[in-house]
């Protein structure tokens, strides 16, 4: 049975996001440094080159209201009905700032007047490449000031900048959104979690010397991965579609997506419009460049005007995908949004499959070019590359030793052990019976940042007690791909870091003594491997050659 397509003019529009401008078309002149302040003193936008990429609506500066005074605001009066209206960050530059946490932090109020639930406060951050959403907020109740802090760290090693959205159906449901101490700040990320491993045995009072043995964590540096929303669309429908009552089929997208991009989706935004008749519950397919079949969401129920977001179970892609939404033929359904006017609609991105073959509605149902409101959300993989001109490679590690029998009881005083940056993130020392170590990352600027644990050394009466380190193997090294790792004691994490300190790879397991990995994902270089075992953790090099 041939499909039967439907095709409305919207009435109503919901708006939500334009294309962001290419990053290349902004001058110089507007990429501001880290740490960025704004707390509206100078009463003007154009201070800190703010700027309204839609229409500046209702955006005022308020001297009378504020955390303190003044405030920026987004007001619910003149009346403005399908709306929305941006407040948009200059661009800001974290191209530097490769292994640091990064912070944005603001004080939001909003004065209520109708709690429809229908009136938005959203806040984005934008790159070059991406859009993401931070959080949002509907009109539900009135709220204080509250103060809002959000870790903005996976947006290091770019140019960004941050959006404030104010969206809805009926601007007088609201007094203002209230918005004030806008802060972007950064801190330099250090080792982690430094942890004791006797590799020769206790101290005691008898010994001369001892061994220790400890291992860290490397800082959280330039992640090996970003969350992306794949937007093709501008956010207006002018058009929808959907299939007739009882008939069977896909209505969707092609992701164009370059084939070096590889990840894992995570979940799909849909716009639906509304038509009588009922509602039935869809799905959501996602098909790989070669047209598989190879995830589905759970079944859902479409909305009325408005967005909804489908959950995916971590649905793995390489390049170019789809993502179509399954009619089963049970019942009328509202009609997905369908963008005719946008930046990408003359790539007539949209498809319809029947079950056995792929066409255009263009040239199945007369269509306009266009594409479907279908957004995806991702986790994209990075080849992990870092550039060298970048001021704050990780270079190594430091260690620096106390030692008690030489403290004269005014000032501890530490000696750094190493002539040479440790690469490793574990260390061995031969040394007298007690003192305290701590261990500093080493950057490409000459900063070091400290452990945030001391570890402290001690003598024990007694015997000397042996810890025998496990014999572990890791089998072929070099290796190209799969890696076999054999251990005599029971282990039950591996995590594989590259030299910058950047975690590359890690999975839990139920304690084993041997597994078989594929590293497929990992360019070719040297690692390190970090087995968690029942008696410590044990690390070894690891070369990967392609």
């Amino acid at each position: 049975m041939k499909a039967v397509f439907f095709s409305f003019s919207v009435i109503l529009l919901i708006l939500t996001e334009l294309f962001p401008t290419p990053l290349l078309a902004q001058s110089p002149d507007t990429i501001k440094q880290i740490p960025f302040i704004e707390n509206w003193e100078s009463a003007s936008f154009d201070t800190n080159d703010w700027n309204f990429p839609y229409m500046q609506g209702n955006w005022t500066i308020m001297t009378t209201e504020g955390n303190p005074e003044p405030c920026a605001v987004f007001t619910g009066t003149p009346s403005k009905t399908n709306y929305i209206y941006a407040l948009q960050s200059p661009w800001l530059d974290a191209s530097q700032l490769t292994c640091d946490k990064i912070s944005l932090s603001f004080d939001l109020k909003l004065e209520n007047v109708n709690p429809t639930g229908l009136e938005h406060f959203r806040i984005e951050l934008l790159t070059d490449t991406m859009t993401r959403t931070l959080c949002s907020y509907q009109n539900t109740t009135s709220f204080a000031w509250q103060s809002v802090l959000l870790n903005i760290s996976s947006v290091g090693n770019q140019v960004f900048r941050i959006r404030f959205i104010a969206q809805g159906g009926y601007s007088p449901s609201f007094t203002g959104w209230f918005l004030d101490n806008i802060q972007i700040t950064h801190e330099r990320n250090g080792p982690k979690n430094l942890e004791p491993y006797e590799a020769g045995g206790h101290c005691t009072l008898s010994d001369s010397t001892c061994i220790v043995g400890f291992i860290w964590e490397p800082p959280n540096c330039n992640p090996d991965f970003e969350l992306v929303e794949f937007l093709f669309d501008d956010g207006s429908a002018e058009n929808g579609w959907r299939l007739s009552e009882g008939f069977f089929g896909w209505l969707g997208n092609e992701f164009p997506i370059d084939p070096p991009i590889t990840g894992i989706i995570q979940s799909v935004d849909l716009w639906w419009g509304y038509l009588p008749g009922g509602s039935p519950s869809l799905t959501v397919d996602i098909f790989d460049g070669s047209r598989t079949l190879v995830g589905s969401s759970a079944p859902f129920d479409t909305p009325s005007y408005d967005w909804i977001t489908v959950p995916i179970a971590d649905v793995p892609f390489s390049g170019l995908f789809y993502a179509m939404v399954k009619w089963e033929g049970t019942g009328s359904a509202n009609y997905l949004g369908f963008d005719e006017n946008g930046p990408y609609a003359s790539q007539d991105l949209e498809w319809y499959y029947d079950g056995s073959a792929w066409d255009k509605l263009t040239n199945l149902a007369g269509s306009d070019p266009g594409l479907f409101l279908i957004r995806v959300n991702a986790i994209v993989f990075f080849d992990g590359i870092q550039d060298t001109s970048d001021s704050t490679v990780l270079l190594g590690y430091n260690i620096y030793y106390h030692d008690w029998w030489t403290d004269d009881g005014t000032q501890k005083k530490f000696v750094k052990r190493n002539s040479d940056p440790v690469i490793d993130t574990f260390y061995t020392d031969y040394i007298p019976c007690a003192g305290d170590y701590y261990v500093t990352a080493l950057f490409s600027d000459s900063v070091e940042v400290p452990s945030n644990i001391i570890y402290e050394i001690g003598c024990v009466e007694g015997m000397t007690e042996t810890r025998v380190q496990p014999d572990i193997v890791v089998r072929p090294n070099p290796a190209n791909e799969v890696v076999e790792i054999e251990s005599s004691a029971f282990f039950s994490e591996i995590r594989i870091t590259d030299l910058f300190g950047r975690v590359r790879f890690s999975e839990q397991f139920i304690e084993t003594k041997d597994v078989r990995l594929r590293l497929s994902v990992l360019a070719s270089g040297t690692y390190i491997v970090t087995i968690i075992t029942d008696t410590g953790p044990v690390n070894r090099k690891l070369i990967l050659s392609r």
